[in-house]
């Protein structure tokens, strides 16, 4: 009997997809976008770790629904507060993706240009409250690292 192939859809395509939905949000929307953007990430953050908990990863399938969950409850409760929570997770993401380029074989300076964007959108966040324009910017970067995260998932 032929056993059937699981769907498996890797963290690297959602989380691209989600960036660029984010982008888009976050360029049309402004600075109404950030309610909006915490349910998102807190959404990702837990299918991620679903799909973590599903290839067996536990520690972090534990950690990213853990920080979904936070991030779902802080951003219903405090909308000021969850842009900060927000821009820290991105940075702690961005981070250690500049970690994991850094121990990647892949060479070139590609590897690093998504990771750095991260860090970028997360910076920004932090310290740019209060700017319409800053969020029209972010949009834009966070669609430039969803479509860079698509086109590294398909080179793979």
């Amino acid at each position: 009997m032929a056993k059937k192939k699981k769907l498996q859809i890797p963290n690297d395509l959602v989380m691209s997809i989600v960036m660029i939905a984010l982008g888009i949000l976050f360029a049309v929307m402004q600075g109404g976008v950030i309610g909006i953007a915490i349910w998102v990430l807190g959404i990702a953050l837990i299918v991620a770790a679903v799909l973590d908990l599903l290839s067996k990863d536990i520690v972090s399938c534990v950690v990213k629904a853990v920080i979904g969950i936070v991030v779902l409850v802080a951003g219903g409760l405090f909308v000021n507060v969850a842009l900060y929570v927000l821009a820290g997770v991105l940075l702690i993401y961005g981070i250690l993706q500049v970690i994991n380029a850094f121990k990647s074989k892949q060479k070139g300076l590609l590897k690093f240009v998504e990771p750095v964007l991260m860090v970028v959108i997360a910076l920004a966040l932090l310290f740019g409250n209060g700017f319409n324009w800053i969020f029209i910017i972010i949009g834009v970067i966070f669609i430039i690292d969803g479509v860079l995260g698509i086109i590294n998932w398909l080179k793979k």
